[in-house]
């Protein structure tokens, strides 16, 4: 006689198998003594477990285990963030840095250009003073003074 596995009896026993299968293992309990032990032994252990009692853990206990989970988590928060850094940090510093030297050369070249304009105008200054400065020399400063003496 071809006995079911320990499986498969523990699946009929929880009504988990098809239909087929459930009516196959029937017939084969009905004839046979050692499958239906098995199955009683099924049955038994079943009862004990839900008749026992759910067992009770103190305050203190619960709150110790709590704690090295929440530890754990942390731990393995700081490590995913730690392996990001690792494996990109290296690549956004150096966009970062990339980013820096573009902004200073573009300010930098801003700065410039208005320094230059700053100097250009400074130039046309100087420039239209020395001509103003050749065209009334001191003498003709001190002709005007004297003229607008006497026509007082």
């Amino acid at each position: 006689m071809i006995h079911p596995d320990s499986d498969t009896l523990e699946k009929f026993f929880d009504r988990e198998l098809s239909d087929e299968q459930h009516v196959s293992v029937e017939r084969h309990v009905a004839i046979c003594s050692e499958c239906r032990d098995i199955l009683v032994g099924l049955q038994m252990t079943r009862t004990l477990l839900e008749s026992s009692p759910l067992p009770t853990q103190s305050e203190s206990f619960v709150h110790s285990v709590m704690e090295k989970v929440r530890d754990s988590e942390h731990q393995r928060f700081a490590f995913q963030i730690r392996n990001f850094f690792e494996q990109w940090g290296f690549q956004a510093g150096g966009l970062a840095f990339a980013a820096l030297l573009i902004c200073l050369s573009l300010f930098r070249s801003d700065s410039l250009t208005a320094t230059d304009e700053m100097l250009t105008y400074r130039q046309v200054e100087l420039e239209a003073l020395d001509s103003f400065e050749s065209q009334f020399t001191l003498s003709t400063v001190l002709g005007v003074y004297s003229d607008s003496e006497d026509s007082l």
